[in-house]
């Protein structure tokens, strides 16, 4: 059993202990009904989240209607070779990078209203798409390019996002007021705008979308912290965790990042299954001794509006009623 099964089991057995303990009270002790202090009910919101099974992309919606929750999905792709996608603010355009067979890549936009591709290319191996920077971000692989063989493209308006020379990644706040940039050499920096080295031999990395909190994972440790405290060196660090993919980090603090689990997957490459370890979606906040398991055999977790979402989902409806999927 690896860390988290205990970890998460450890935790069960904690809460159901605290409710096996004999509690014998004084009757004449208990406050009555009008002296009871009932906590207020927390508002029931709607929400939405977006993530890669078995590399094909789904978002999920939870909605409330008078209290009952309301749950709907839709799998955008079915290709089962997504490497990396980004969807654009005004949830209209979908774009991917796909590999279809090893060492190919493909750059496809499909469009999210009519579920149509509107555009499709070959693409470089190393060329990347994220959601982040209020925008959907490409990270073009340019062998002839001058200062760097990285390209950084905003597609939803289809303009080039300068950075500086040797940028090997970036991540923003949805303003772009604050900038998170990885070196070639695996530093990274906090840009806004004076540059802070806050860590080095970095993997992943993210900032929140208000810019008020950074994370960032390499090795077997995962950091984080507000934008202050990693400035000042006083970031929080979780160990034993192996990142494998892409992070997010919410508003709140909370990171949701992808690792590798002890169990065995098989999935599909060049038409071939092959075993890999299957990967999970966890959540983390500084403070907390433990991450959390959200979902088994999921990656790259993103967090849309829910009125993004629940247009996604009722778009998709209209594919399918359609012939498309």
């Amino acid at each position: 059993m690896d860390r988290y099964a205990v970890s998460k089991l450890a935790w069960r057995l904690l809460q159901l202990s605290t409710l096996l303990i004999p509690i014998i009270p004084v009757m004449s002790q208990l406050p009555q009904p009008d002296q009871i202090n009932y906590p207020v009910p927390r508002p029931l919101t709607d929400s939405c989240g977006v993530n890669t099974n078995q590399r094909d992309l789904y978002v999920h919606c939870v909605s409330f209607k008078e209290g009952i929750p309301q749950r709907e999905s839709a799998r955008l792709t079915y290709t089962g070779d997504v490497k990396s996608w980004g969807i654009t603010p005004d949830a209209g355009l979908l774009v991917l990078v796909r590999e279809p067979k090893s060492g190919t890549r493909i750059l496809q936009r499909i469009d999210l209203r009519t579920g149509r591709t509107t555009k499709s290319e070959s693409t470089d191996r190393r060329t990347t798409v994220q959601p982040t920077c209020g925008t959907v971000m490409m990270r073009e692989f340019l062998a002839d390019r001058k200062g760097g063989p990285y390209r950084f493209r905003d597609l939803a308006v289809d303009k080039e996002m300068f950075v500086p020379p040797s940028t090997l990644d970036i991540r923003c706040s949805d303003d772009r007021r604050y900038v998170l940039r990885l070196s070639s050499e695996g530093e990274l920096y906090l840009d806004s705008p004076n540059s802070v080295l806050l860590a080095k031999d970095i993997k992943e990395f993210n900032i929140s979308p208000d810019g008020n909190h950074v994370a960032y994972g390499g090795g077997d440790r995962l950091c984080a912290g507000t934008l202050k405290d990693l400035e000042n060196a006083k970031s929080e660090c979780l160990g034993m965790t192996w990142v494998a993919g892409p992070m997010i980090v919410l508003n709140n603090g909370s990171v949701l990042f992808t690792e590798q689990t002890a169990q065995d997957c098989s999935i599909i490459v060049s038409g071939k299954s092959v075993s890999d370890p299957c990967p999970a979606v966890f959540s983390w906040k500084p403070g907390d001794p433990n991450d959390q398991l959200l979902s088994f055999n999921d990656s790259d977790p993103h967090v849309i509006s829910a009125e993004k979402g629940l247009a996604i989902v009722g778009a998709h409806k209209k594919w399918k009623d359609s012939g498309l999927k």
